[in-house]
């Protein structure tokens, strides 16, 4: 199994207030427009073409 048990994270505070941003994504099927579970294959396609930009340069 992938998971060993908890990771510690060093956190290191900031004198001056900070902002934090997150952006969700909602994948929605063409023709019925339900939401779906298909995060895992659009990772799969990005890391692809990421991999292919990547190895381009």
């Amino acid at each position: 199994m992938w998971f060993s048990g908890p990771v510690r994270i060093e956190f290191h505070g900031s004198a001056r207030p900070t902002l934090g941003v997150e952006w969700e994504f909602a994948l929605v099927d063409r023709s019925s427009r339900d939401l779906i579970n298909s995060a895992a294959a659009l990772f799969t396609s990005v890391d692809s073409v990421v991999r292919e930009l990547r190895d381009s340069l």
